[in-house]
């Protein structure tokens, strides 16, 4: 398997190469995909965090997917693509394979990084995820992140401070548990204790206001 990503992909989102997607692929008016373009795209590219970039981004620049994918399935590869994150599978996937993709990338406009080429039985992490001969599994980065952040937890006497550092180890061990169920428990368990201490919290400010 290879993979390889986008290097500052919203970033490199033009507004120029979105006014083309809606000109060109869209058939808007010119007025019309400027419009678009200027309410998509801020300082001239698209913004981070914008619920609308990951799907423009890739629509912007369909063109380069699409090359890359159709080398892909004349080797009879693979390719899937979250966001400006491609991994390409099979038997013909190679170093070469991933040194053509990246030449792609670039003639398109765009710098790649983060690039690596995995042999058969080798792990893999793909989208957070650990993909090895025994099925997918958590990194072991993410099980020392919910250790790490389940030991300050415990550590911590002040209700509020724990309740700041549960309510994201809870969606953490949530994201666990969509991978391997045996997390489901420990985020029931700890769910509980936020119901507890929430609950004493709510009780203690009304004692306040009562005195």
């Amino acid at each position: 398997m290879v993979k390889v990503d986008i290097k500052s992909f919203f970033r490199s989102v033009s507004q120029t190469a979105v006014y083309a997607f809606f000109c060109d692929t869209m058939k808007c008016e010119g007025d019309v995909a400027g419009m678009l373009a200027r309410l998509l795209t801020v300082e001239g590219h698209l913004p981070t965090g914008s619920s609308a970039s990951p799907i423009m981004s890739f629509y912007a620049h369909k063109n380069m997917f699409d090359e890359i994918a159709e080398m892909a399935r004349a080797r009879g590869l693979e390719m899937t693509v979250y966001v400006d994150d491609m991994c390409i599978s099979g038997e013909q996937a190679s170093r070469q394979f991933l040194y053509e993709v990246r030449r792609i990338i670039a003639r398109h406009g765009l710098r790649s990084h983060k690039a690596h080429y995995f042999a058969a039985k080798r792990p893999k992490v793909v989208t957070g995820v650990m993909v090895g001969a025994s099925g997918i599994q958590l990194p072991n980065r993410r099980h020392k992140r919910i250790k790490n952040d389940l030991d300050s937890f415990l550590a911590e006497s002040d209700n509020k401070k724990k309740l700041e550092i549960l309510i994201p180890l809870i969606s953490r061990v949530h994201e666990a548990a969509q991978i391997d169920p045996a997390w489901l428990p420990k985020a029931r368990t700890l769910i509980g204790y936020r119901r507890k201490i929430e609950a004493g919290l709510r009780t203690t400010g009304k004692g306040s206001e009562q005195d």
